[in-house]
């Protein structure tokens, strides 16, 4: 008779088990280069003398661009997170499966 409990075995990962993470990093250092500009030089609008109304489309334009990029830098730490927390789960599942297999 052969053994019907099959332990899981986890996957063979290759070098490149990191590449999940690209696009929430990338978006990470996006927000970060825009709010980098942003400190160093993007009030200066408000210091030249423009048209009231091209002022404040440029102020709601930049409203609108700190919101979304509030929201992508939420989405990806949340991206990153649940990641990692997922592969510790799927770690600490396998190291149960051979604990229990050792028995």
């Amino acid at each position: 008779m052969g053994n019907s409990h099959q332990t899981r075995q986890r996957p063979i990962r290759s070098s490149t088990w990191y590449r999940q993470y690209y696009p929430s990093v990338i978006v990470l250092l996006l927000v970060l280069a825009f709010w980098t500009v942003a400190a160093f030089g993007g009030l200066g609008l408000l210091r030249s003398g423009r048209a009231p109304l091209e002022t404040l489309t440029w102020l709601y334009t930049v409203l609108a661009l700190i919101v979304g990029s509030s929201i992508a830098l939420c989405l990806a730490v949340v991206d990153i997170f649940r990641r990692i927390r997922r592969e510790l789960w799927e770690y600490r599942q396998l190291g149960s499966h051979r604990a229990a297999a050792d028995r």
